[in-house]
């Protein structure tokens, strides 16, 4: 299942009680500013979510899929995720009870409930940092 800039708008226009256009501009704002840093060279790092790495791969060869025939792949840079270790806990103490013998999902077993680590490791930081980092008052946003 894919997640769009829209179905990502509307969850947090739920959850945070803002309108859809407000949200919807809120995620556009930050997909623009994470686009702009990656495209500079920069890393970009979110404290319980994951490393965003510009990376350089190395030419090498390779072979078209289609012909079979070997060719040069150039030297080029590319963007690579890490999770954090809070986020892969997260997913796994959510879904890992689905799994089967045989590693297969039963999507009919619900999943748990409760805050992720990751969402609490978020908000942890934003209450250590002075407030005047920021453009609002944490306290509004809970």
């Amino acid at each position: 299942m894919a997640v769009t800039k829209i179905k990502l708008a509307q969850k947090i226009s739920e959850r945070l009680g803002i309108s859809q256009k407000d949200s919807l501009n809120f995620v556009d704002l930050c997909v623009e500013e994470i686009k702009t840093l990656l495209a500079e060279g920069s890393n970009l790092k979110i404290v319980g979510l994951g490393v965003f790495e510009n990376k350089l791969k190395k030419a090498r060869m390779g072979r078209n899929p289609h012909t079979g025939k070997e060719l040069l792949l150039e030297e080029r840079k590319v963007i690579t995720f890490r999770p954090s270790d809070v986020l892969k806990k997260d997913i796994a103490s959510k879904y890992n009870h689905r799994l089967n013998q045989q590693g297969k999902e039963d999507l009919k077993i619900p999943v748990k409930k409760g805050e992720e680590r990751a969402l609490k490791s978020f908000r942890s930081n934003l209450k250590d940092k002075n407030k005047q980092d920021y453009d609002y008052d944490y306290e509004e946003i809970e």
